[in-house]
């Protein structure tokens, strides 16, 4: 017995290590948040406003965060991470929204819609779907980039919503 709660012990440790060693999340003040400084002001407030938009004429919200890095966390985890902490702390609809994740210093970009929007991640994992992508993130566009990634989206649920 005392081996399983000195196992449990030190079990609860290393997680507690782990949980110390993420990244903080970036403060959920905005749509948008640059906490790498890849965006001008102005890049993005339209950045920002485009993905208003998309909520305006869609209901779905779009949730941008672009980070310097998100080690040494995979992309994948700091997104959910990112979800359930919006889940928690904001007016959101977790269903209707997407979280769209920018790691500069790792080249990784995740884009994870909720999980009423499964129709937006058949539709990602066509080939197609980020087409032209790499060589603007390349080249350090990420402006650029963003408001196509916007743009796509905008089109996958406006094209999904006139089926219905």
């Amino acid at each position: 017995m005392r081996s399983v709660v000195a196992t449990l012990v030190l079990l609860m440790f290393a997680l507690a290590a782990r949980a110390e060693e993420l990244r903080p999340l970036p403060p959920l003040l905005h749509t948008v948040s640059d906490e790498a400084g890849a965006l001008s002001v102005d890049q993005g407030r339209a950045l920002s406003r485009s993905a208003e938009d998309i909520f305006d004429r869609t209901g779905v919200r779009v949730i941008i965060v672009i980070a310097e890095t998100t080690r040494p966390e995979e992309i994948e985890d700091y997104t959910e991470r990112l979800g359930q902490r919006w889940k928690r702390e904001r007016d959101l609809v977790p269903e209707r929204s997407i979280f769209v994740v920018l790691s500069v210093r790792d080249r990784e970009f995740q884009v994870m819609p909720g999980r009423g929007l499964e129709f937006v991640d058949r539709e990602l994992k066509k080939p197609e779907a980020y087409a032209g992508l790499s060589p603007l993130f390349r080249q350090g566009r990420y402006f650029d980039a963003l408001m196509t990634v916007n743009q796509r989206l905008l089109e996958i649920v406006l094209k999904q919503k006139s089926r219905s």
